[in-house]
């Protein structure tokens, strides 16, 4: 799948909202505007849906490794997940695009 197939806007009421972005050819989330700030850069693991994400604090940096997951309809990321909690993914639904039919 093309990195763009999964960018765009996610949802979840607990965690708000998660823009899914392209930054070095790679999947990035920059949540730095939570009052307990972070970022995440995606590697790829297996097939079109698992990935590692690399957590990185805002103030105290680190590289702390986070699954994520996604789930596709029609060649397109409609949920993403991310084991934020111990062992328990969170799931963000896609925002759909304003105007765009879908």
């Amino acid at each position: 799948m093309p990195l763009s197939a999964y960018t765009g806007e996610y949802w979840n009421p607990g965690y708000h909202g998660m823009t899914v972005a392209i930054k070095d050819n790679k999947l990035f989330i920059d949540a730095t505007d939570r009052s307990m700030g972070y970022s995440l850069l995606l590697d790829h693991v297996r097939g079109q849906t698992e990935y590692i994400a690399h957590l990185s604090d805002f103030f105290e940096g680190g590289d702390i490794l986070v699954p994520a997951e996604f789930r596709f309809r029609n060649d397109r990321a409609i949920k993403m997940g991310l084991e934020l909690e111990d062992d328990e993914f969170i799931w963000f639904d896609r925002v759909e695009d304003v105007g765009s039919g879908m």
